[in-house]
């Protein structure tokens, strides 16, 4: 009879530690949810940061390729307006050439 006082003891013993040690888990759960809360809340502003910054420099790339067509398209108006130039100028100048080359030739006579 003592023998099983002893052990019935030592059951409720052990049951008393599970039971101690499973409400300690039970404790610290909330604590454990509000710093995964915390955690998730900080990664969540960290990620809202990464977005905005992203955004923000697609939107200045974005920018950037537009002025670079619209300075490409400028440069080639430009150097049309150049290539025409030119050819008026070599003309003139080829007009010059035979002028004078007629000059040259009624003086010769």
């Amino acid at each position: 009879m003592q023998h099983k006082k002893s052990q019935i003891a030592t059951e409720k013993d052990k049951i008393i530690k599970k039971l101690t040690q499973e409400l300690a888990q039970e404790r610290e759960k909330p604590t454990i949810a509000e710093s995964n809360l915390l955690m998730e809340k900080q990664n969540n502003q960290t990620l809202q940061e990464t977005t905005a910054n992203l955004t923000q420099k697609l939107s200045n790339q974005e920018q950037n390729y537009a002025n670079l067509i619209n300075t490409y398209q400028i440069t080639l108006k430009d150097k049309e307006k150049t290539e025409l130039l030119v050819q008026k100028e070599k003309s003139r100048a080829d007009n010059y050439e035979t002028q004078l080359k007629s000059i040259v030739q009624a003086l010769h006579q």
